[in-house]
């Protein structure tokens, strides 16, 4: 964490997580949500609910845009928050002021990537 070391941030590094986080994202389309609506089939189960939460953290860092690129994942995403309706805000709210708290710092350091 480039913000508590005080070391500048490494390019290709975060260029290679970018690439894999763009890679999970290929894999949840192209595998787990091929012809179902949830990750494991019909109805929602906890594995979204972890799949999601684990997306939720590149918000932090406003690197979720590679979640709304993709129709499928961006669908499904919508789907859970959908259904879990106010408890999903509930509880993202850390991430949420995380994000807020940082966002002006982080987005500067990360544009100049």
């Amino acid at each position: 964490m480039p913000r508590e070391t005080k070391q500048p941030v490494n390019k290709t590094e975060a260029e290679e997580y970018r690439e894999r986080n763009k890679g999970v994202v290929r894999h949840l389309d192209q595998y787990f949500l091929k012809g179902k609506n949830f990750l494991c089939g019909s109805d929602i189960s906890i594995a979204d609910l972890l799949a999601v939460c684990e997306l939720m953290q590149l918000h932090v860092i406003d690197e979720d845009y590679v979640v709304y690129q993709n129709d499928r994942v961006r669908e499904w995403f919508a789907r859970v928050k959908r259904r879990l309706g106010p408890a999903f805000d509930e509880g993202h709210r850390i991430v949420y002021k995380v994000h807020d708290l940082y966002k002006s710092t982080w987005k500067s350091e990360i544009a100049r990537l």
